[in-house]
């Protein structure tokens, strides 16, 4: 005779149950999954596995099979099969319960049954596994982003259903916000002021998640392999570097291979060296306006002086440190001019 193992055992003198209650799986949002449509491009991250699993519930459901399913109502199987309503999907059959009077059929109780454009359904499952924003799910479904997240919503419910324990549910990252409403700035020691702030470095394929905090305006780092905030390194100044700018664009290496090297943008380097160039020419490049500022609204007689200066030709440079603006104003100026003359000519 075999004796059954009980779900409680007896150790130390105390009552353990094993069959205790496991916590459902949560839904994990991936922080080195770009959000938006940049530059990076939106990964394709589709689960097969959720994937097959909705497909195969689906053509159960839109089965024309004509065997009366158990009603989902009061759970009977006495079931009738009563006509063929007509849907986009086909002659799906419809079923009465003999029991409740409850007239039903096998969309009854599944999302299927609040969506009319059956054909967005194969795009809508390949997405719903997903790290997706709803607007651009949407845009690729060709739907409004609350369209679908009622539909994700209902999914979702649905899929808890099925399975309560809750494995195919988490399963659905279609929509998921970032959990940073209890992340803590390590700056300013503020709490839910962190938000998605791009990649450390833009123009690299750089895996290294930045986060912004809009308290103290301080950047933090994600490190792919470190789930820890790590604070970003303040930005080396480029002072120090103009010497070994200049040594390296003499020795004939391109800005594209000195910003690589260094670690600048290709925007700084050339910046670099056209101050250099108008050094050695006895011109000084005045440093351009902050951003935000409003444009300089300059005199007629400023204006009429620039223009006799350039057609005498002298250059930008020297003419914006003669009237101590930046080369970028003089430089509209007189573009601007020419084109108006180019207009009235025609």
């Amino acid at each position: 005779m075999s004796v059954r193992k009980s779900s409680a055992t007896l150790q130390d003198g105390k009552v353990r149950n094993n069959n205790h209650r496991r916590q459902p799986p949560a839904r994990c949002f991936d922080p080195l999954v770009p959000r938006i449509d940049c530059a990076r491009g939106v990964p394709d991250t589709e689960d097969p596995a959720l994937t097959q699993f909705l497909e195969a519930e689906l053509a159960d459901i839109l089965s024309l099979s004509e065997t009366p399913p158990a009603c989902p109502k009061c759970q009977s199987t006495a079931t009738r099969l009563t006509h063929h309503s007509q849907t986009a999907s086909g002659r799906l059959p419809a079923f009465q319960c003999w029991t409740c009077k409850t007239c039903f059929s096998r969309t009854t109780g599944t999302p299927l049954s609040q969506i009319n454009r059956r054909d967005r359904l194969p795009g809508f499952i390949r997405l719903l596994s997903q790290q997706k924003s709803l607007l651009l799910a949407g845009r690729e479904l060709g739907a409004s982003a609350r369209l679908v997240a009622r539909w994700t919503r209902n999914f979702r419910a649905w899929l808890l259903t099925i399975d309560p324990s809750g494995h195919w549910e988490a399963k659905v990252r279609l929509g998921i916000a970032p959990p940073l409403d209890d992340a803590v700035c390590q700056q300013c020691r503020a709490t839910g002021t962190l938000i998605h702030h791009g990649f450390g470095n833009r123009r690299r394929d750089d895996p290294t998640r930045q986060l912004r905090c809009h308290s103290c305006g301080s950047f933090l780092l994600i490190e792919p392999r470190a789930p820890t905030v790590t604070p970003r390194p303040r930005r080396q100044r480029v002072a120090p570097l103009e010497p070994k700018i200049l040594a390296l664009k003499a020795a004939g290496a391109s800005v594209a291979a000195i910003a690589l090297e260094l670690g600048l943008h290709q925007a700084t380097i050339r910046t670099v060296i056209r101050h250099h160039s108008a050094l050695a020419r006895g011109e000084v490049m005045v440093p351009r306006r902050p951003p935000g500022r409003r444009p300089l609204e300059l005199a007629d007689t400023v204006l009429a002086d620039i223009q006799a200066r350039f057609t005498a030709g002298e250059s930008l440079y020297a003419i914006a440190a003669t009237h101590g603006l930046s080369y970028a104003t003089v430089y509209r100026r007189v573009k601007g001019a020419d084109a108006i003359r180019a207009k009235a000519g025609e």
